[in-house]
């Protein structure tokens, strides 16, 4: 699978790698094999846990179970840290590319049968952020003219995806 067409079924699914909102941690250190690094913030009994995985980051609530309450794929780091993509190709068989252009995923979701609509784009100084309400996806598309690739995404590439609970938007 390729980049576009991860990113497309992250949007779509409201999951990465198989791993969604709700799941609990347990489930994904069954699923995802990656390095990480943990930190655990606030006062016991309302404790988060947050996981960097490198390519996404996922943070937890509820201890007593380690409930997923949201999931940061952070795409914009394949820049800088070419290793990082070879080691998710390696293990995953996603082959993900330094740069990845919203057009692109644009194109993947219109070939994907159940097309998520997004609500009206927002559009910041820096970024367009196209959101699903239906999936509690929330893409950043890099809107600077100014940008350009490099050790960060240019003008028009995905910078970062993040999934929560619909509820929540």
């Amino acid at each position: 699978m390729n980049g576009q067409e991860f990113i497309a079924r992250a949007i779509e699914t409201g999951s990465v790698f198989d791993f969604s909102i709700g799941g609990k941690l347990a489930l994904v250190e069954k699923k995802i094999t990656l390095d990480y690094i943990e930190e655990i913030q606030g006062r016991r009994g309302a404790r988060t846990l947050r996981r960097d995985y490198g390519l996404f980051e996922a943070t937890f609530g509820d201890e007593s179970e380690w409930v997923c309450r949201s999931i940061i794929l952070e795409l914009h780091r394949l820049a800088s840290m070419p290793d990082l993509a070879d080691k998710i190709r390696e293990l995953t068989g996603v082959d993900l590319a330094p740069y990845t252009a919203w057009t692109d995923v644009e194109d993947e979701l219109q070939r994907l049968a159940s097309r998520q609509p997004f609500d009206p784009s927002t559009v910041t100084q820096e970024y367009r952020t196209y959101r699903s309400r239906k999936t509690g996806a929330t893409v950043h598309v890099i809107d600077d003219p100014s940008s350009e690739r490099g050790v960060y995404p240019g003008y028009g590439d995905v910078w970062s995806l993040d999934i929560v609970d619909p509820k929540f938007l």
